[in-house]
């Protein structure tokens, strides 16, 4: 009897292992680097993403970036940041392997509202104790930064 057992543990073992190694093989990862297109410096805290899947990354101070437990099969993959244009590139993963890709993005200016700034303060009785003032996008349009 004990040695039924013996083997029905090591059965479970090996499946469990080669399981593990089969899954390994069903993912992979995908890195790269979001660049700056105009003078190809590295762009820090980029958000990079798998359209229609919860995976992704932020990219470093080198803009480097890597996405583990990646599916494997053709991805759409979107890096964007604010004040540059997204960028989307087709990768294709690889079971247990690393795909590369490296995004140059382009400056992009931001459309604003207007803005609508309120402030109060305490005075006399007799005087206002509110202000209401309405600033045009053309006045603070003071360049991207």
């Amino acid at each position: 009897m004990s040695m039924t057992r013996k083997a029905i543990s090591v059965l479970i073992v090996g499946l469990s292992w080669a399981g593990s190694l089969f899954a390994q093989d069903q993912t992979g990862s995908i890195t790269g680097r979001v660049l700056d297109a105009s003078n190809l410096q590295p762009i820090a805290s980029a958000n990079v993403i798998i359209e229609g899947l919860p995976f992704g990354a932020v990219s470093g101070s080198a803009g480097a970036f890597v996405i583990n437990q990646v599916p494997a099969g053709t991805h759409q993959v979107t890096a964007r940041v604010i004040g540059y244009a997204p960028v989307t590139q087709e990768v294709t993963v690889t079971g247990g392997e690393t795909a590369t890709v490296d995004f140059s993005l382009q400056i992009q200016a931001l459309v604003m509202e207007d803005i609508v700034a309120t402030g109060y303060g305490t005075q006399e009785r007799l005087a206002i104790t509110g202000s209401v003032a309405t600033i045009d996008a053309t006045e603070a349009d003071v360049g991207v930064i």
